[in-house]
């Protein structure tokens, strides 16, 4: 696989929820437009790429456990996908179907948790880079605690949960395409 490519493809996508909160709203007062779907697509099939990135360097872990919570990411990436293409044709989205698809939004963001403390604990990747993964898990608690619950879910915590999605995203994706350089590979990912 192309790191580089995947790293490129995953910085294209980065922005793209903080782009949907701007359009769409954030939350319960999100519009479900097709709009909305094609960000969300775009946003998601990035962090595919940087997902795919961290399985081909083995960042989480060579062992079966490593491996399987990522492959379960990509799995619940490609399901909260599924929904993004019902909302961008605008069909299904008052299924239950539809209501479980979205659910993968959230579990996706939640199982970025694990996948951070396994990256981090794995010790694959060097200095900074290692960090890179939690510190995108983080934004999901932090939107929701800090951000909603702190600023009261006024328009500035939406801003700030949207710039801090696109940078953790970004740095995520920085990641992958820097690894995929042949030179770099060898000086920032430890090889067992």
């Amino acid at each position: 696989m192309n790191l580089r490519l995947l790293g490129r493809g995953a910085m294209l996508g980065a922005p793209f929820l903080f782009i949907d909160f701007l359009v769409n709203g954030m939350g319960d007062a999100q519009d479900k437009s097709a709009l909305s779907g094609l960000y969300g697509l775009l946003y998601i099939s990035g962090w595919i790429c940087s997902i795919l990135g961290l399985w081909e360097t083995e960042a989480a872990g060579s062992n079966p456990w490593g491996r399987m919570v990522l492959l379960l990411q990509l799995l619940f990436l490609s399901l909260a996908n599924v929904s993004n293409v019902l909302v961008l044709l605008q069909i299904g989205m008052d299924s239950q179907f539809f209501s479980i698809l979205d659910l993968f939004w959230t579990i996706s963001h939640i199982w970025m948790l694990v996948i951070g403390i396994l990256v981090l604990t794995a010790m694959r990747l060097r200095g900074w880079m290692r960090v890179v993964p939690l510190f995108t898990g983080l934004w999901l608690p932090l939107a929701l605690f800090l951000f909603s619950i702190i600023m009261g879910g006024t328009e500035e915590s939406m801003l700030f949960s949207g710039a801090y999605s696109t940078v953790a995203c970004m740095l995520m994706a920085y990641v992958v395409f820097r690894l995929g350089t042949k030179a770099q590979l060898s000086n920032t990912f430890a090889l067992s």
